[in-house]
């Protein structure tokens, strides 16, 4: 399933995982901000790359706490192009802008996720607990 909110929804997925007898995947987030590359920040939109660092940081380690959750898949690698992909799509959502180039802090927050989600899923160590800023959705 995607689930484009600022953390996994555990109900959902317990429910989901009680009606089919099977754990569930999230296929698609993703979390951009307006401050760099496109202007258009996604469905899920913070205020700047730090805070997208931590929006990442939050929704995985959030989601390594659900048991009934095999993982989670950031929607992609790049930002989509400003003139829009095929349907006109133009997010600053990926964690390479469009000349390749490392949004760093973005990246911090995913280094850091990685590094405890194991132990997380584990129940060795509590999730990272702050939210991130968000800005108010308009649309969809």
């Amino acid at each position: 399933m995607n689930c484009y909110k600022q953390k996994p929804d555990r109900k959902e997925i317990e429910a989901i995982t009680e009606r089919t007898g099977r754990p569930c995947i999230i296929g698609e987030y993703h979390f951009g901000a307006p401050d760099r590359g496109p202007i258009a920040a996604g469905l899920r939109s913070v205020v700047n790359q730090e805070e997208r660092g931590k929006a990442y940081r939050y929704y995985t380690e959030q989601a390594a706490s659900i048991k009934e959750l095999l993982g989670v898949h950031y929607f992609t690698l790049n930002d989509e192009p400003s003139l829009g992909r095929g349907d006109g799509e133009a997010w600053q959502i990926g964690a390479v802008d469009v000349c390749q180039q490392v949004y760093g802090e973005f990246i911090e927050g995913v280094v850091k996720a990685h590094h405890n989600m194991y132990k997380i899923a584990a129940g060795k160590k509590k999730p990272y607990d702050t939210k991130p800023v968000e800005i108010p959705r308009i649309g969809y």
